[in-house]
């Protein structure tokens, strides 16, 4: 087991916690504990999402792709969707 680690403001971090549970097909699982942000953290990787009803960082590389981030103030949860648009016109412009 490893311990746990903490954050600059001295809270402790739930990364391991969060790593524990079981994950979905395509959901986010690089977690760790955001030094910058002072706050857990989770990677989004291309063609992945997460979603959480904590405090967490979501994070993510954009180069020729998208994420779409939502939040819902009065339940408290939120999330992303990391995207990535076709490289050529399928004809009806639809994809898009």
């Amino acid at each position: 087991m490893s311990p746990t680690k903490t954050l600059p403001s001295g809270r402790a971090s739930q990364v391991d916690q969060t790593k524990a549970q079981p994950r979905k097909p395509g959901e986010a699982s690089f977690f760790d504990a955001d030094q910058h942000f002072q706050n857990d953290g989770v990677k989004v990787l291309l063609a992945g999402y997460f979603v959480a009803h904590k405090d967490i960082v979501l994070m993510a590389v954009l180069g020729s792709c998208i994420a779409a981030c939502l939040w819902n103030g009065r339940a408290r949860v939120g999330g992303m969707n990391h995207l990535m648009l076709p490289d050529r016109d399928i004809g009806d412009g639809s994809v898009r």
